[in-house]
């Protein structure tokens, strides 16, 4: 009989761990399909650019499986992956400043992924292609806050991540995260209501 019969779900998330640590790439094919779209989506919002949410998509992979050895599980894998994604975007982040280009155009709708989880989808057609405009609108508003105030909205208020989760991938403590993010909310209220939408303070 075998010893898999009897084994837990917790069992088999160790043995799984244990060959990311080995870097199976079997194992580690997994991980990347459990996590591609959850990264991409994180890095473009970040950095309103498909190209390069694609770029460190895929630099985030490569560092993930490079560092795999000497992952501890302290975290789970999803918040270690934004960890590194959050890393990774901020630095491209200030290659663009430095180069006097951190500005992109706002991302069509086409390119936000999921961006249905900003909001239920509309029923009729002229709900519909509101939709689409209040989704730019908040994907534009989004791109024109601070970088630490925009992750603050996409971890918490669009990946829907719990306090402590966002913790670990920033390394605020509690209090400075809460507090940082009612800021972020009111300066999103603030880019809303400068593009004519009205009441979506937080």
């Amino acid at each position: 009989m075998s010893w898999t019969r009897w084994s837990t779900p917790a069992d088999e998330a160790d043995a799984w761990l244990e060959r990311l640590r080995a870097r199976d790439e079997t194992a580690f094919e997994l991980l990347v399909r459990r996590h591609q779209n959850r990264v991409y989506s994180y890095c473009l919002r970040m950095l309103n650019s498909p190209a390069d949410a694609e770029e460190i998509a895929q630099e985030c992979f490569i560092k993930a499986w490079q560092a795999l050895p000497g992952f501890r599980g302290d975290a789970e894998i999803s918040t270690w992956l934004l960890r590194i994604a959050r890393n990774l975007s901020l630095n491209r982040i200030q290659h663009h400043r430095r180069r006097g280009a951190g500005k992109h155009d706002p991302l069509d709708e086409t390119a936000g992924g999921d961006l249905a989880s900003l909001e239920r989808p509309p029923a009729t057609p002229e709900q519909q292609a509101a939709g689409g405009r209040l989704r730019a609108l908040v994907e534009e508003a989004l791109g024109v806050l601070p970088p630490d105030s925009r992750e603050l909205i996409i971890l918490r208020d669009i990946e829907g991540m719990e306090y402590e989760e966002i913790t670990r991938v920033t390394g605020l403590c509690l209090g400075t995260l809460k507090s940082r993010l009612h800021r972020a909310r009111s300066h999103l209220a603030d880019a809303l209501r400068a593009r004519g939408v009205h009441g979506s303070g937080g």
